[in-house]
């Protein structure tokens, strides 16, 4: 049987959206909005560290943002 009250399944509640949704989302708004300027030397940890994400997801917002131009 399920346990609802476990850590893990109030991890992800329904209708969230998942981590590196909005991780792309917030990298994307960030780039657009030149608040990561162009050029700037950005390190995996320190963008997590940074927007308050997950290594993971930022390393999945950053490779779809290079397959976008943005990055």
């Amino acid at each position: 049987m399920y346990d609802h009250s476990s850590p893990f399944a109030q991890a992800r509640t329904p209708g969230a959206e998942p981590k590196a949704a909005f991780a792309l989302k917030r990298l994307r708004r960030a780039v657009i909005e030149c608040e990561l300027r162009p050029g700037t030397d950005c390190s995996e940890p320190d963008l997590a560290r940074r927007f308050g994400l997950g290594r993971a997801a930022v390393r999945t917002a950053l490779t779809t943002l290079a397959a976008e131009g943005l990055v």
